[in-house]
């Protein structure tokens, strides 16, 4: 059992699990964000999804006190979670996750959270048998340091706050575990764009026909840019700070993509980064 703060970072969870020989995290390894804000996303790849190896997660309920919630007791859907007592169309938001910054976004209306994000505090590490703790992230924890105030959503809502998780992992070849971590992290650095700010995918896929990307692609928008917000040349569906992208810009290029998409094919994509503020 492994036991990770909502603060700390999603890849340093991963890096540390796998360097001790446990390796059903390993699939994430190349997801932005906290884990605070994979499991309220439950995000995942074709590999898998956070909640497959997901045990319980400990909540500030909305009456303030602190609870321990099992997986049979959570809704998981794609990239999505809803609480006992709300529907699956529910949202809600999660202690920790990428900040504004850590997803490319700056400036005013940064209240945006990454397709694998929440919300950051700074109370993160990761315990467990001979798993060292991890450093917080160095971000502002006031959401729960003020108050155990619930949290709004985007929807006027109030939902519970995610403070911890635990995985329950399987021990195999350290060796094995990394080697093929580094072969996916190869793959993966020729079909999505490292080095540089994003949250990324940005919109759903369609229930069918092409991807979102194949679909902004067709279009014609990769290179698109609104200030520093740029369509990624290595994938269309992600949208990717160069620099001093502000939150305005992304949801200007967002917008263009929509629309651009909409008039051409016929397809309304849906964003997949929840927006608050």
């Amino acid at each position: 059992m492994v036991t990770a703060w909502s603060g700390a970072l999603l890849s340093r969870l991963c890096k540390k699990t796998m360097e001790q020989g446990l390796g059903d995290l390993s699939f994430a390894a190349g997801i932005p964000g906290t884990v605070g804000g994979a499991v309220s996303m439950n995000a995942g790849t074709g590999m898998g999804t956070i909640s497959d190896q997901l045990h319980s997660i400990e909540i500030i309920d909305l009456d303030g006190t602190i609870k321990t919630l099992g997986k049979d007791q959570l809704a998981f859907s794609h990239r999505h979670l809803a609480f006992p007592g709300s529907s699956i169309e529910d949202g809600y938001l999660s202690q920790s996750g990428i900040t504004g910054k850590q997803a490319g976004i700056t400036g005013s209306r940064s209240g945006i959270t990454g397709s694998r994000s929440g919300i950051t505090g700074s109370r993160s590490g990761i315990t467990g048998k001979n798993i060292e703790g991890i450093e917080p992230v160095k971000e502002s924890h006031q959401l729960v340091k003020k108050s155990h105030e619930p949290v709004k959503g985007g929807n006027g809502q109030n939902y519970p706050i995610i403070l911890k998780a635990r995985f329950l992992l399987e021990k195999g070849d350290r060796q094995k575990i990394m080697d093929s971590w580094q072969a996916l992290m190869e793959k993966r650095k020729l079909s999505q764009p490292h080095g540089v700010p994003c949250a990324g995918c940005f919109f759903k896929n369609p229930g069918m026909g092409p991807s979102a990307g194949e679909l902004i692609d067709r279009a014609g928008l990769k290179k698109r840019r609104v200030g520093d917000a740029m369509v990624s040349d290595i994938h269309a569906n992600f949208i990717v700070n160069l620099g001093n992208a502000s939150a305005a810009d992304i949801l200007a290029l967002g917008d263009i993509i929509t629309e651009k998409v909409q008039k051409e094919f016929g397809v309304i994509l849906s964003s997949e980064v929840i927006l608050k503020g």
